[in-house]
């Protein structure tokens, strides 16, 4: 993608603004400061902002003063225009200290608004399209626009799934902190070949062939694949549990064999935890 900026001129108050390719200004020629702080004055309260285009900064400076605990990811088309503007507009060098305020190209968007786009945390979004931005360019104001909504489906996804399991997570945690012993030491040995076991139509298809090789292997073994391993009377070495769920118990409901390594997510289930450490 070419460069969005060509270079700048001086506004009547003195002031660098950018210039498009095109030659038209970002902001206003005659007094870009006042510009910027009547468009802030027109925004209502919003916890997360992205607007598109950057300029020299003034609007972005004034809206994070309106609202200072907001989040903002302001947007330009490639590094190159992050570059130019940073180098050229000492706004930009201020605003890149507040944490609170993410310059991204479109290439970065997507992940910025993952990484820092959370609900609970910012109830409300807001879109600010910088109109002389858009204007210059309409193609990619659509892309900016369709990769927020596939990053707000994907954090609502998350989101849902979080409010769902996260009770009993925390309880799981809380409950598994208790169990944790730090002096525990794990040795593996290296002259075996690991294989890596779940649950599935390939284990009965191979069940054979482990039982043949079982001396020459170290089994790891999924929570899932341990009762079917233990019914064919195959010893595991390790077993892996990560799912906090109340069904997962009913995978240890067999004699536990104590030479067996149990290696449980923080998260995973209590239930199982307990019973595993006590045999």
């Amino acid at each position: 993608m070419n460069n969005t900026y060509i270079g700048y001129e001086l506004s009547k108050t003195g002031l660098k603004i950018p210039q498009f390719t095109s030659g038209k200004l970002i902001h206003s020629k005659y007094d870009p400061e006042k510009e910027a702080q009547n468009l802030a004055d027109r925004i209502d309260h919003k916890t997360f902002f992205v607007i598109t285009g950057i300029g020299a900064g003034f609007f972005i400076e004034k809206l994070s003063n309106k609202f200072n605990n907001s989040k903002i990811i302001a947007i330009e088309n490639t590094k190159n225009d992050l570059i130019f503007l940073e180098e050229n507009f000492p706004i930009i060098k201020k605003l890149k200290l507040n944490n609170n305020i993410i310059f991204s190209t479109m290439e970065d968007l997507y992940n910025n608004l993952l990484e820092n786009y959370i609900p609970a945390i910012y109830p409300s979004f807001q879109l600010i399209e910088y109109r002389s931005w858009i204007t210059e360019n309409q193609e990619s104001t659509e892309k900016i626009k369709n990769t927020i909504s596939l990053a707000i489906k994907k954090i609502s996804e998350d989101f849902s799934v979080q409010a769902h399991f996260g009770k009993f997570w925390q309880h799981n945690i809380i409950s598994n902190l208790k169990q944790l012993n730090q002096n525990t030491q794990i040795t593996f040995p290296n002259n075996k070949k690991a294989i890596i076991v779940a649950a599935g139509p390939s284990l009965d298809d191979n069940i054979n062939w482990i039982r043949e090789n079982r001396n020459d292997l170290y089994i790891f073994s999924t929570d899932t694949a341990y009762k079917t391993l233990q019914k064919q009377k195959i010893f595991c070495d390790a077993v892996v549990s990560i799912d906090g769920q109340s069904i997962s118990h009913q995978h240890f409901l067999r004699e536990i064999n104590k030479e067996t390594v149990f290696i449980f997510d923080l998260c995973g289930n209590s239930s199982s935890i307990k019973k595993i450490k006590k045999n």
